[in-house]
């Protein structure tokens, strides 16, 4: 496994469990496993290969239970892929879709919640929703609102393109627009 992209983890070496661990997710609210203070050194740290390109590090506990999986999808020496678990489940992924050494998708999954954020520019703030659940929109709205996050609120609302693709027709098509620009002019 190349270089991790904050730490210069070479071929030779794997990263350690501490090393690991100084990742956070950068969308709030996640709440993967974490180790007690001195139980990092019972973890271990493995290199797991990929089917075709690619390869990465998975970090467990001693019991054997995945905390981490940092991944390479496309062999660039660069991780792209970077996933935190809670109980040994997936629960929360960030995603570099373009191999710029950013992440640019955020995926909420399992115990996490099922969403699917985009991060357009690249701020770490997610600009549009792919996938997400009336009752995480409207946990998404109360934030919006309670932190007057005029950001939050417009990944909130409905795209052009999302409409188009609703092919609605007449009266509701017009409603649905008009109410969405009405919400883009108000924030």
């Amino acid at each position: 496994m190349g270089a991790f992209i904050a730490g210069g983890w070479g071929h030779a070496a794997a990263p350690s469990p501490v090393q690991i661990l100084q990742f956070k997710p950068r969308q709030e609210g996640v709440q993967p496993s974490q180790p007690k203070p001195g139980e990092e050194s019972a973890c271990k740290v493995e290199l797991v290969k990929g089917t075709g390109k690619g390869s990465g590090w998975i970090l467990r506990y001693g019991s054997g239970q995945i905390l981490r999986r940092f991944f390479d999808t496309n062999d660039d020496n660069k991780i792209d892929v970077w996933s935190y678990y809670r109980e040994g489940q997936e629960i929360y992924r960030e995603i570099d879709t373009n191999h710029n050494s950013t992440a640019d998708q955020f995926r909420w999954v399992n115990a996490g919640g099922a969403r699917w954020g985009v991060d357009t520019n690249e701020d770490g703030t997610i600009d549009s929703w792919q996938l997400l659940s009336p009752e995480e929109a409207s946990q998404e709205l109360v934030r919006a609102i309670a932190t007057n996050n005029a950001a939050r609120f417009r990944a909130l609302l409905l795209t052009d393109a999302a409409l188009k693709q609703m092919d609605l027709a007449g009266e509701v098509a017009r409603s649905f627009k008009e109410k969405t620009e009405i919400g883009r002019a108000h924030v």
